[in-house]
C-alpha cells in the first residue's frame, strides 16, 4: 500500500465543519457520486435555524449564473455561450437529512444577493429545530457533481483529466459581522471573488478508474482496490486536518515525483509534456517551505502536492487549495525565464495565508492575494539574483519585486478607483494591479522603512497570533500600528501608519521629482497626497556630498548652497518604493559636449572589444 504522509494528529483549529465523504467517480460521464456526513459545530451564543450552503459549480450550470452572465459568453479568450449540454457543470443535492432526525430534502431552496433568481451557487435549508450554542449538527446527505469542460478551475480536459475543486455542497461560514451580529457568511460565487470556509477535518475516500493517478488535499492514509457490480475499481482514502476545503484530481498521465523538507512530504504530479519542471518545482517548493520557516511560520501540514497539469488542462492550473496547489508551464520552458517557479511559490504561499490564516477571500482579497504577492517576490529574489528573478535574457533582466511595482504604477490612477481594502466584488478596473500589486509594493515599501528585520518581526506575530482564526483587516492593522509605535519613532511612526491607512481606504498616491536644479540651488516637488519622509544626497562640482531629509508633508521643497550641484538623488536607497516614477527623482549635470562624446566613444569601443571577444 502506498502511502503519502502521515496525519500528525495535532488539533490546531476549532474544526467547526467536519466532513467524511464517499465518492464515486463516473469518468465516462464526468460525474461523482458523494455520500456525505457533516458535523457541525454552532460557534455562536445564540441558537441557529437555518443552513447555508456554497454550490459553487452551479455557476457553470448555464449562462444566467452571476459569475457568467456578465462575460457575454467569453472567459479568458475562450468562447463558452455555445458549449453542448454535456459541458456543462452542476451540482445537487440528491438528499438531505439530520440524522435520526428531520427529512430536509424537500426544504431547501436557492437564495441571491444581488437578485439574479437564476443564480444557484448558495442553498438555504431551514430547521424546524434550532441548534443550540455549542452543539452539534449531524447532516447525511447524498448529492452528484456534474463537472463542466473547464472554464475557471473546476472541470475536466483532455484524456480522461479531471479536477475537482469548489466541488461538493459545502457550508458557509456562521460568524459575527463587524457590527457584532452572528449569522451565515456565504456569498453568491461572483467575478472577482474567490471562497471562504470554515476550519474542520475532511475524511476522504475517492473510488475511480484503476489506470488514474489520484492527487488531492491532505494524507493519502489508504490505498486499494474495491469490487462493484462485477468491476475492479481504485480506491484511495485521504485524511486532510484542520484545512477550510478539500480539492483531488485524477488522470491517467499524471507522473509523480516525491521528496521532503524537514518532516514535510512533498508530492509532485506532473503532465506527461512538463517532466521537465520536476527539479525546477521541487527546489522552489523546498526553497519556500525553509523561507517561510525563517521569515514568518512553521508550514503546519505534514505535506503538500504540487499539480502541474498537461497542456491541454492548463485551464486547471494557477490556483490554490489547501496543502494542494495547481501550477502551469509549457513544454521546454527556458531556464532564463523563471514564470513558472514563480507562479509555484506564489500558489505555495496561499497555503499561510488563504490556508493557515484563512482569511475572507471574498471580502478582503488584499489579505490573501497581496500578501502572498509580497511574499512571492521576496522568496523568487532569495532564490534568484534579485534584479533577474523572472527574467535573465541576453542582458534582459527583471526581477519580481519590480514587476509588481510597475504593474501597480502603470494603472490609471486618475480614472479608476485603487483603495486596497474593498470587497473583490466592488473593485472594478486592473484588479490585479490593485489588489496584487498595490499591497505588495505598500508592504515592501513598509518594509524598506521598518528594516526587513523588523518588518519580518510584526508579520510573525500577525501569522503566529492570528493562525487557524480568519484575520481580518482591523486585526492586522491593529497589530501593524501597536508594532509601529513600539519601534519606530516619531514623527516616522505616525507617517508610517497614515500611509497604511491611505493606502488601504484611498487612491492617494506619491511621486517625488527634481523639477529644477540652477547652479547653486534647487526646487523639489511631491505630486500626489500620500507622503513619506525621503533622504535627498546632494553631490556638488568639486565632488564634495551632502544629505538632507524632505521631513514633513509640504507640496514643494527648496534647496540652496554656497556651491554649485553637480547631481541630486531624492530617495536614492528607494525607501519609498511605491513612488510612481522613479525616473524623476534625481538630476545630472550633462558633461560638456567634447567630453561627453569621448565618454560614448570609450563605451563603444569597449563594447565592440567585448562583443569579438570570442573570435580571440
Amino acid at each position: 500500500m502506498f502511502a503519502y504522509c502521515k496525519p500528525t494528529g495535532n488539533v490546531q483549529s476549532d474544526r467547526v465543519a467536519n466532513y467524511t465523504m464517499t465518492v464515486d467517480l463516473d469518468h465516462e460521464h464526468k460525474t461523482a457520486f458523494g455520500m456525505s456526513q457533516i458535523v457541525w459545530h454552532n460557534p455562536s451564543p445564540n441558537p441557529v435555524s437555518d443552513l447555508k450552503f456554497y454550490m459553487y459549480l452551479n455557476a457553470f450550470k448555464n449562462m444566467k449564473s452571476t459569475w457568467l452572465k456578465p462575460t457575454g459568453g467569453v472567459v479568458f479568450d475562450n468562447p463558452i455561450a455555445r458549449r453542448g449540454d454535456d459541458e456543462w457543470g452542476h451540482i445537487t443535492i440528491d438528499s438531505i437529512g439530520i440524522a435520526n432526525g428531520e427529512e430536509l430534502t424537500t426544504k431547501m431552496y436557492y437564495v441571491q444577493d444581488d437578485g439574479n433568481i437564476d443564480d444557484e451557487t448558495v442553498l438555504y435549508i431551514p430547521l424546524d429545530q434550532a441548534v443550540q450554542p455549542g452543539d452539534s449538527l449531524v447532516l447525511n446527505l447524498t448529492f452528484t457533481s456534474k463537472l463542466p469542460k473547464t472554464i475557471a478551475r473546476s472541470g475536466y480536459g483532455g484524456n480522461n483529466f479531471h479536477l475537482f475543486v469548489h466541488w461538493y455542497p459545502k457550508l458557509g461560514v456562521y460568524e459575527q459581522d463587524l457590527e457584532g451580529n452572528w449569522d451565515w457568511n456565504c456569498i453568491q460565487f461572483q467575478q472577482r471573488t474567490e471562497f471562504y470556509g470554515d476550519f474542520g477535518n475532511y475524511d476522504m475516500t475517492i473510488r475511480c478508474d484503476q489506470s488514474f493517478t489520484v492527487g488531492a488535499s491532505g494524507c493519502m492514509i489508504e490505498e486499494g482496490t474495491i469490487d462493484r457490480e462485477g468491476e475492479t475499481f481504485k480506491m484511495t482514502r485521504y485524511l486532510a486536518e484542520d484545512v477550510i476545503d478539500f480539492a483531488w484530481c485524477v488522470s491517467p498521465e499524471l507522473e509523480e515525483y516525491l521528496d521532503q523538507w524537514e518532516d514535510v512530504d512533498i508530492r509532485l504530479l506532473v503532465g506527461p509534456d512538463h517532466c521537465h519542471m520536476a527539479d525546477r518545482y521541487m527546489r522552489a517548493i523546498k526553497h519556500s517551505l525553509q523561507y517561510f520557516n525563517d521569515h514568518l511560520g512553521k508550514y503546519p501540514y505534514p505535506g503538500i502536492t504540487l499539480m502541474d497539469p498537461p497542456f491541454h488542462s492548463l485551464r486547471n492550473g494557477f490556483m490554490e487549495y489547501p496543502t494542494f496547489a495547481t501550477a502551469g508551464t509549457v513544454y521546454r520552458m527556458p531556464t532564463w525565464f523563471r514564470g513558472s517557479e514563480s507562479l509555484a511559490i506564489h500558489e505555495f504561499a496561499h497555503q499561510f495565508f488563504m490556508g493557515v490564516l484563512a482569511s475572507n477571500e471574498k471580502a478582503e482579497p488584499w489579505l490573501d492575494e497581496g500578501f502572498v504577492t509580497y511574499y512571492e517576490d521576496r522568496i523568487m529574489e532569495s532564490l534568484f539574483p534579485p534584479d533577474e528573478s523572472q527574467v535573465s535574457f541576453l542582458g534582459f533582466k527583471y526581477g519580481n519585486t519590480a514587476l509588481s511595482r510597475n504593474e501597480y504604477a502603470r494603472m490609471n490612477h486618475e480614472q479608476i478607483n485603487t483603495a486596497i481594502a474593498r470587497p473583490g466584488w466592488e473593485i472594478r478596473g486592473d484588479f490585479k494591479g490593485i489588489v496584487y500589486s498595490k499591497t505588495a509594493t505598500m508592504l515592501k515599501t513598509m518594509e524598506h522603512y521598518l528594516g526587513q528585520e523588523k518588518m519580518d518581526e510584526m508579520m510573525k506575530r500577525y501569522f503566529t497570533n492570528h493562525k487557524f482564526t480568519h484575520p481580518r483587516r482591523a486585526d492586522f492593522e491593529s497589530l501593524a500600528v501597536d508594532y509601529i509605535n513600539q519601534h519606530v519613532n516619531a514623527p516616522l511612526s505616525s507617517s508610517l501608519i497614515t500611509f497604511l491607512t491611505d493606502c488601504l481606504d484611498s487612491s492617494k498616491t506619491i511621486d517625488y521629482q527634481v523639477t529644477r536644479v540652477d547652479g547653486k540651488t534647487a526646487q523639489l516637488k511631491k505630486v500626489g497626497e500620500l507622503f513619506l519622509p525621503v533622504d535627498i544626497a546632494i553631490t556638488f562640482a568639486d565632488n564634495t556630498t551632502s544629505k538632507v531629509r524632505w521631513e514633513k508633508n509640504t507640496t514643494t521643497k527648496e534647496l540652496s548652497f554656497n556651491k554649485e550641484i553637480q547631481s541630486i538623488h531624492i530617495d536614492p536607497e528607494s525607501h519609498c518604493f511605491i513612488d510612481l516614477n522613479m525616473n524623476n527623482n534625481s538630476y545630472k549635470k550633462e558633461p560638456t559636449f567634447f567630453k561627453r562624446y569621448l565618454l560614448k566613444g570609450i563605451s563603444w569601443t569597449q563594447h565592440l572589444f567585448q562583443s569579438t571577444t570570442f573570435l580571440i
